[in-house]
């Protein structure tokens, strides 16, 4: 009788199992996830690409990130968000970020969505790289599409893979904005 009993509730056990693993899991994004931004190597050819700042100097003397969102175009400057040195990492070329710069409540923020000429500066103001707008906007249609179907690891990785920053100078940079290339 007590081998039948424990055969019995080893069949429960394995029965019970077996409904957890097709219990689907309940996945968000997670505001404490690791983002980043990759810093390229300028493959430019424009007159400035000798004054170009190495992926590895735009990261040492990268201080902030600069951006136009609906808010900050009603108040007439820019937004900042300061790039500290624990988020600067040199060996894989990459400023880190953490899922609540980029994520409010279970959603992408939407000034992320909506953001304009996202530059990074030096603490002397001058912009020494930039996530051109094209690629920008490419990366978060994909996103917002994965999002929507809440494929939550394809935005991730989504994210890590389309988010680069390429070198340019103060000049370079108002050239290209001028002809709508940035």
């Amino acid at each position: 009788m007590k081998k039948l009993f424990l055969l019995l509730l080893a069949g429960l056990m394995v029965a019970c199992d077996g409904d957890k693993k097709d219990t689907p899991k309940v996945k968000k994004l997670d505001p404490m996830a690791q983002m980043h931004i990759h810093i390229k190597k300028d493959l430019s050819r424009s007159a400035y690409a000798d004054q170009h700042l190495s992926p590895e100097e735009l990261l040492r003397k990268a201080d902030a990130f600069q951006l136009w969102d609906k808010e900050t175009m009603k108040v007439g400057r820019p937004g900042t968000r300061s790039i500290g040195d624990n988020e600067k990492d040199f060996e894989k070329l990459i400023i880190k970020m953490w899922g609540d710069d980029i994520i409010t409540g279970d959603t992408i923020d939407t000034y992320w969505r909506d953001v304009k000429d996202l530059i990074i500066c030096h603490r002397n103001g001058d912009t020494i790289g930039y996530i051109p707008q094209a690629v920008r906007n490419d990366a978060f249609k994909r996103i917002l599409e994965a999002e929507k179907k809440k494929d939550y690891d394809l935005v991730y990785k989504l994210f890590q893979n389309a988010m680069a920053a390429i070198p340019c100078t103060p000049e370079e940079y108002k050239e290209l904005k001028a002809k709508g290339l940035n």
